[in-house]
């Protein structure tokens, strides 16, 4: 049995992309525009957050369903890549894990884990009136569990 750190340090990787993707939402929407390369490179998942969610609201508005149902529609939306990322960080932390001890099913551990969280938030976003931003954090998930898959790879070579 060997060690399991390589899968620390993926959920670690994981945990702080989120991290800094919720800087970038809070510096994006508190901070005066950018003034630079970097500044903008780290305003880049706030800008997109803010930008997506303001188009989605602005479709709601111009559609002839009732904004209520269509962000509804939206939080309904946003099971697909909420599964995405779901799947691709259970697979980067399984790929982790398989290197030190073959018996771990870990990353089938975090997908099972992960669908109650994500059927709550669905249900929540759909109670609260938040399915635009549930949506594009969702989509943004996607990204961050590529690059917890991608991250895992350098760890388990």
């Amino acid at each position: 049995m060997g060690t399991s750190r390589p899968v620390f340090y993926v959920v670690g990787a994981w945990l702080f992309v989120w991290g800094t993707v919720a800087a970038s939402i809070v510096v994006t929407s508190t901070s005066a525009p950018a003034s630079g390369a970097i500044d903008t490179a780290i305003r880049l998942p706030g800008s997109f957050y803010l930008d997506a969610v303001r188009t989605l609201r602005q479709f709601a508005l111009l559609t002839t369903i009732p904004a209520r149902w269509t962000d509804v529609g939206y939080a309904a939306l946003s099971i697909v890549p909420l599964s995405i990322h779901i799947v691709l960080t259970g697979f980067g932390v399984q790929n982790a894990a398989e290197q030190y001890d073959e018996d771990w099913d870990l990353g089938i551990n975090v997908i099972v884990i992960g669908v109650a969280p994500s059927l709550l938030a669905v249900i929540g976003a759909a109670v609260f009136y938040l399915g635009a931003q549930l949506l594009t954090v969702s989509l943004v998930g996607v990204a961050v569990g590529l690059l917890t898959l991608l991250f895992s790879n350098v760890v388990a070579a």
